[in-house]
């Protein structure tokens, strides 16, 4: 298998995605994911500094690149004579694994393609799943999920994972009330003031350990509640509060699930592990389920899952309803004004 032929066609097909989508993104959002995809591309460490005249001249680059791509097709993945569709990731990982390759396609935020190509750092099965975790990443576009799931298969993308702490760590660097942040860090011995590189970037990938656990009981979780309706509700929304509301409540959905990681938490009354799950929380879940911070912030206090224990039936309860109550409604009336009006009596309170 030609390796660089490979990559090329897949880039290609990463930047026609991001020449089609870019302007979706905040413009912090965008700053954040050039820097991330310019490291990627470098063969960078989130760590790694860069460089602010290389950068620039690589973001016009990109610039003009993106504008010459706006109006292409993707392209199919060529092995030998066999042409592959790129949207079928099932098909093309059974022609590249036996190289030690993983391959990745679908749809995140926006109904935005996104693809990527990397090195198989290691494989194990976890509930009748085959879990890959990536090692290098030879290609990607500007969205880069820490976890997903295609078929029988769920991914985590160790780069995307590291590039998430290191901005939490960056972040609290600049914090004047550090929080959970430095109680999640302290956990792990980090020092965001610490000059020892090696000691740092070792404590970083034991984090990044221990959090995959997480992403990929979340996965499991999700895969419970796989539902392609969803899928087309998402597929249909334009604007940003509204989908991330929707990802949300199926985040909450999948955590919550038996095989979900906040389930799991609870009933093993793992401290490290509420932590954890706290620190990767979004703040759409943050904001759509207020009881489980009330509920954090007591057993903070006092030691006690009592809290949890309280909250947690009626939690799933709620989110299970809100999540019947809107893909119903979808269902019956495609109507997303219906969808808005029940986050919005959630939002409220009723």
């Amino acid at each position: 298998m030609n390796v660089e032929s490979l990559v090329a066609r897949v880039k290609h097909n990463c930047n026609v995605s991001d020449a089609r989508f870019w302007g979706y993104y905040s413009l912090c959002g965008m700053l954040i994911r050039m820097r991330s995809l310019y490291r990627a591309e470098q063969g960078m460490m989130p760590w790694e500094p860069i460089n602010g005249d290389e950068i620039g001249k690589w973001i016009a680059e990109r610039e003009r690149l993106w504008e010459s791509l706006e109006n292409d097709d993707y392209i199919n993945l060529e092995f030998d004579e066999e042409e592959c569709d790129p949207f079928d990731p099932a098909r093309i990982n059974d022609r590249i694994s036996g190289d030690g390759l993983v391959y990745g396609a679908g749809y995140g935020i926006f109904a935005k393609p996104t693809f990527f190509l990397a090195r198989t750092a290691s494989v194990e099965s976890r509930d009748n799943y085959r879990v890959i975790i990536t090692g290098d990443e030879l290609c990607r576009d500007l969205s880069a999920s820490p976890a997903m799931q295609q078929g029988g298969v769920i991914v985590i993308r160790r780069f995307p994972l590291l590039s998430f702490i290191w901005e939490r760590l960056t972040e609290l660097r600049g914090r004047r009330f550090p929080g959970l942040l430095q109680e999640v860090f302290s956990l792990y011995s980090i020092d965001p003031e610490d000059k020892n590189d090696g000691r740092l970037k070792e404590s970083v990938e034991k984090l990044a350990d221990d959090i995959t656990g997480l992403l990929i009981h979340h996965e499991l979780g999700e895969a419970e509640w796989a539902d392609d309706d969803w899928l087309e509700l998402l597929g249909s929304v334009r604007e940003r509060e509204l989908e991330f509301e929707l990802r949300a409540i199926k985040d909450m959905l999948a955590d919550a699930a038996i095989t979900g990681p906040l389930r799991r938490i609870i009933n093993a009354r793992d401290h490290k592990g509420l932590y954890l799950y706290m620190f990767i929380l979004d703040p759409y879940r943050r904001k759509l389920f207020p009881e489980l911070l009330q509920a954090f912030q007591t057993l903070v206090g006092s030691g006690s899952w009592g809290p949890f224990d309280d909250i947690f039936e009626d939690l799933f309860g709620k989110v299970r309803f809100l999540y019947d109550e809107i893909l119903n409604g979808w269902r019956e009336s495609g109507d997303l004004s219906l969808v808005k009006r029940i986050l919005s009596g959630q939002l409220a309170g009723e």
